[in-house]
């Protein structure tokens, strides 16, 4: 939903004319009947218009408001719920997620999904960003974000993550760069854990299977999240899948 930077960056966009746009309400059709199975906080926003074309009516993450005052507001919307200090680290981390991925082969672009941990009307939220168009010429031009609840501890942390790859970088609003993170892996319970629920064990047969108790179990999903940044057992087990982890 933070578009405030896009407007500022015309470089990143181009040769996308208004005849295209036509093409954007089958998509927005398909965003309201995901949002409405899986009730994600998603949003389309638009790099070339520095618009938000589609907002889903999760009301966790609308602050009072509705889908349509919400793009409306446009980059008002950041400025009315986020600080400041969020926000000038929200420009800063997004526009060096763009420069970023405008360093990797055309082919790959779409690969990289930038997340952001910052405060949204006092509640400490994730969300992730990711191309899902490109323009003629290989720059973002929808970029499609989902937002949650953060599982980090403070704002001012942003990630990237690469699809079907290990590989991640880390950005903060002290570093000012990215840093490439070493490749992490699964402890063998951690991988059990997720085999299970593939399996579709419930969480006293999977504590039955790994010898421990409930809260035990807690523990080593609570890490487990932690460290691939994702809220629930549905969600990690989708990360785990697509980064090869499993």
């Amino acid at each position: 939903m933070a578009v405030e930077n896009f407007k500022r960056l015309p470089v990143y966009v181009s040769r996308v004319t208004e005849h295209i746009y036509n093409e954007i309400d089958s998509y927005i059709q398909i965003l309201e009947g995901i949002s409405r199975l899986n009730n994600q906080s998603m949003s389309l926003v638009d790099f070339y218009k520095g618009e938000i074309l589609f907002v889903s009516n999760n009301p966790l993450f609308l602050c009072g408001l509705t889908p349509k005052e919400i793009k409306e507001l446009g980059a008002a919307f950041n400025q009315r719920f986020v600080s400041e200090t969020d926000n000038a680290f929200i420009r800063k981390a997004t526009s060096s997620w763009i420069q970023f991925i405008e360093a990797q082969s055309i082919e790959e672009r779409k690969s990289y999904t930038l997340q952001l941990n910052y405060y949204l009307d006092h509640r400490l939220i994730s969300v992730s960003m990711t191309p899902v168009f490109l323009c003629e010429d290989g720059k973002p031009w929808l970029v499609l974000c989902n937002a949650k609840v953060s599982t980090h501890s403070d704002s001012g942390h942003a990630f990237i993550f690469k699809q079907n790859s290990l590989k991640n970088w880390d950005y903060s609003a002290t570093s000012k760069n990215w840093v490439e993170n070493d490749l992490f892996s699964l402890s063998d319970i951690e991988q059990e854990v997720l085999r299970l629920a593939i399996q579709g064990k419930k969480e006293n047969e999977i504590c039955q299977h790994i010898f421990r108790s409930k809260d035990g179990l807690k523990s080593i999903k609570r890490k487990l999240f932690h460290k691939m940044g994702v809220t629930n057992t549905t969600e990690a087990v989708s990360f785990a899948i697509s980064y090869g982890l499993i």
